[in-house]
């Protein structure tokens, strides 16, 4: 088995009784020969996980979407805040309702730096927010969803959770 797949299997005990299982009946070293058996298939499946470390639910935060009414001249953005003590590069994206991004951006952001990005007007938005840094945590960053008039006041604060 390659080295990724073991060390995958470290980490998950059901798949380590599983594995355990193969070797013992004597039919792991058929199956490691065969790329498409069951092994194979996890490295193939454990490689798309390995892609995905990035983006793990333990970097993001999100706001729930707003409605501010259809014909609203209200503009809304998304601003984050780096509140560790190191450098991080925080990845912000103001989302429609039906899951598109409407703007986009990754600004490395030094302790205590902010960043805004948005001014659209509408409804039904909202903020996601990663923290993409290897190591990093959600718990390093802030992020919101704010809503203010045209050259006005804002209206609306919602904190990402």
């Amino acid at each position: 088995m390659s080295r990724r797949l073991i060390g995958f299997l470290r980490r998950s005990k059901i798949l380590v009784l599983v594995s355990a299982l193969i070797l013992l009946s004597g039919v792991g070293p058929l199956i490691a020969q065969n790329p498409n058996s069951v092994s194979g298939m996890l490295d193939q499946v454990l490689a798309r996980v390995i892609s995905l470390q990035a983006t793990t639910q333990g970097n993001v935060r999100a706001t729930p979407p707003i409605f501010i009414g259809a014909l609203s001249t209200d503009l809304q953005y998304c601003t984050a805040v780096n509140v560790s003590n190191a450098t991080r590069q925080i990845e912000m994206n103001l989302i429609i309702g039906s899951g598109a991004i409407v703007q986009s951006a990754s600004p490395t952001l030094g302790p205590g730096a902010a960043a805004i990005i948005g001014g659209i007007t509408g409804s039904g938005y909202y903020c996601k927010f990663a923290v993409l840094d290897v190591g990093a945590t959600k718990s390093d960053f802030r992020g919101a969803l704010e809503v203010t008039a045209v050259g006005g006041p804002v209206h609306h604060i919602i904190a990402a959770e």
